[in-house]
């Protein structure tokens, strides 16, 4: 049933808002984009501003939300010319894993969060993807201080949303320590 409406939600190009387990970040609002075996793609809006493209998990989507607030809102994005984009880079869906080893060239800062019903057992990682084995992303972290620490690995399985090319994202980057030489190529291999 979740995924029926997912799919429906994307077909029809439909605003939607979808509703997770999560405390930190319960709620996902925006435009499907992609769509594959375990991974939804959502172009994200915050207060009518583009949040770039969140990937989650589709076992974790408790409801589909399509009702009169998100008709609503949806009016206002087409008069204000809020459209939804396509992902900026071609991202597997079919499993965490997948997507993760389809972004790890790319090289671009983003998030990678481990959520918890309670928001204070959650983990977030700002960094670069290094290496994406069966069992773990290894991610190099940036600090608060723009300064890159040490590769950690991360289970698959504790990985529950993506964040990609965020205002946060984009800004942080560009103020940010130079990438380690002694990391390998941009692309962190």
């Amino acid at each position: 049933m979740i995924r029926a409406a997912i799919e429906d939600a994307r077909a029809s190009g439909a605003l939607i808002q979808l509703e997770r387990g999560f405390a930190s970040a319960r709620f996902v609002n925006g435009y499907v984009v992609a769509l594959g075996d375990e991974l939804v793609a959502v172009h994200q809006f915050h207060d009518f501003y583009d949040e770039g493209w969140v990937v989650v998990r589709i076992d974790d989507v408790l409801e589909v939300n399509r009702d009169g607030p998100q008709r609503h809102f949806e009016a206002c994005f087409r008069g204000e010319g809020l459209a939804p984009r396509p992902l900026p880079c071609a991202v597997d869906l079919a499993s965490m894993q997948a997507a993760l080893r389809s972004l790890r060239p790319r090289g671009a800062l983003m998030f990678v969060e481990c959520e918890a019903p309670d928001a204070d057992d959650d983990a977030t990682f700002l960094g670069r993807l290094v290496d994406v084995t069966d069992l773990h992303g290894t991610v190099r972290q940036l600090d608060a201080l723009g300064q890159w620490d040490p590769p950690v690995a991360v289970a698959l399985g504790r990985i529950t949303r993506l964040q990609l090319d965020t205002p946060f994202c984009r800004t942080f980057a560009k103020y940010a320590a130079p990438y380690p030489v002694d990391a390998g190529p941009a692309d962190g291999r």
